[in-house]
């Protein structure tokens, strides 16, 4: 698919069928990349109490974990993120259910880490993070002159083994006009000649690579 096609078609239809607002949240991102200091320091501390405020509100695990907290407002919010704990990958197996929020009208989507440091972890969020975290992605990418649409290769530490998988994948990443390799040193020769003509034919302008 060409940039045209990929930056102007392909992204806002996929947005708007998976319900996932990154170009509104890529437009704030660049727009509050411009803010002073003091400007930051007031949001930073309104969405963290707010943020903190909503956690023990609807999440039973830090309902319990927050209840000696006190009443928390913005000028002290910064102060007060010393208080909430660091969540361990046993309370995430142990306590799953009570880490989910009760009142979420939003539909929780499933995630899951490779398992590469022992057993996998699964993890929930919502189209929104998902949203926020692309855009950042690629505000990230517009210092660097790369937008949506730009030829992308990615290095990864992992393969896909669903042949279904990899097939959406692929489609996907086409799409995108994106490439993603596995980085692992044990892949066949003849895999690691097809991703390098793939690859070559590719040109990426950026490559973005894992460290494993």
């Amino acid at each position: 698919m060409s940039l045209v096609l990929s930056r102007y078609f392909y992204f806002p239809i996929a947005e708007a069928l998976k319900r996932t607002p990154v170009s509104r949240r890529l437009r704030e991102l660049e727009a509050s990349q411009w803010w002073d200091e003091r400007q930051i320091e007031a949001a930073a501390r309104r969405s963290v109490a707010e943020t903190i405020e909503w956690a023990r509100r609807e999440v039973p695990f830090y309902r319990e974990k927050l209840s000696k907290l006190g009443a928390l407002e913005p000028r002290i919010a910064l102060e007060a993120l010393e208080a909430v704990p660091v969540l361990t990958k046993e309370e995430i197996f142990h306590r799953r259910d009570d880490l989910r929020a009760a009142g979420l009208r939003e539909r929780v989507l499933c995630g899951h880490t490779s398992g590469s440091g022992g057993e996998a972890l699964e993890f929930y969020f919502t189209r929104g993070s998902l949203a926020r975290t692309e855009a950042a992605q690629w505000r990230g990418r517009g210092w660097w002159g790369i937008a949506r649409g730009d030829p992308m290769l990615a290095l990864w530490g992992r393969t896909i083994s669903d042949p279904r998988a990899r097939k959406r994948t692929a489609r996907r990443e086409r799409s995108r006009q994106a490439r993603t390799a596995s980085s692992i040193r044990t892949a066949p020769r003849p895999v690691v000649e097809r991703t390098v003509s793939a690859c070559s034919k590719l040109a990426p302008t950026c490559v973005n690579a894992a460290r494993w």
